[in-house]
């Protein structure tokens, strides 16, 4: 099985649930995921961001969209990105990345948002999540990151000598595309 981001988190955590059933995990495969998420300011910022939300704010994903959208988008459009979501106008911001290519021109906004939510529920699981030490094997493909020390992601710690590290170009949000794989 395997994981991109919090995606590594969920596989690692279905993986130690097929342990406990008495099932073999023949592969295991990290890609860019952070053992505890938390420790990465930027998920602190989203997750903290999400937390401040009223309910029906948080189902709507103001606040992730907010956060993230201004990171994975062009520089010259980041302020307008930055602005709407302290307003809270996720239409506009949805069109705005729909019209950048960010977001596909096929999903709809009741799709978007559904992703949203969707997403917005991964990141609260995992920030909650604090995976225990498993008699398992993994291979963690690595993006380049800023101000991450530990090599292994936190994986170190819990894999010990089962754990792989693969170094992968590009950073957190290029490493799984095309030219880096």
């Amino acid at each position: 099985m395997l994981g991109y981001s919090a995606g590594g988190v969920i596989a690692y955590a279905m993986a130690g649930r097929l342990l406990e059933l008495g099932e073999q995990v023949t592969f295991l495969g990290l890609i860019d995921s952070l053992a505890d998420p938390t420790e990465e300011p930027f998920f602190r910022e989203t997750l903290a961001a999400l937390e401040r939300q009223t309910e029906a704010d948080a189902r709507d994903a103001t606040a992730l969209l907010a956060t993230m959208a201004p990171v994975v988008v062009d520089p010259s459009r980041q302020q307008e990105l930055t602005r709407l979501g302290r307003a809270g106008d996720v239409s506009t911001m949805i069109e705005l990345l729909r019209r950048g290519g960010e977001i596909p021109s096929e999903l709809d906004e009741s799709a978007v948002r559904r992703l949203l939510r969707v997403q917005t529920s991964i990141l609260c699981a995992t920030g909650r999540y604090r995976p225990s030490p498993r008699p398992l094997s993994a291979t963690l493909f690595r993006a380049a990151r800023d101000g991450v020390t530990d090599p292994t992601l936190g994986w170190g710690a819990l894999l010990r000598d089962g754990l792989r590290v693969v170094p992968v170009d590009g950073d957190h949000f290029t490493s799984n595309s095309a030219l880096c794989v």
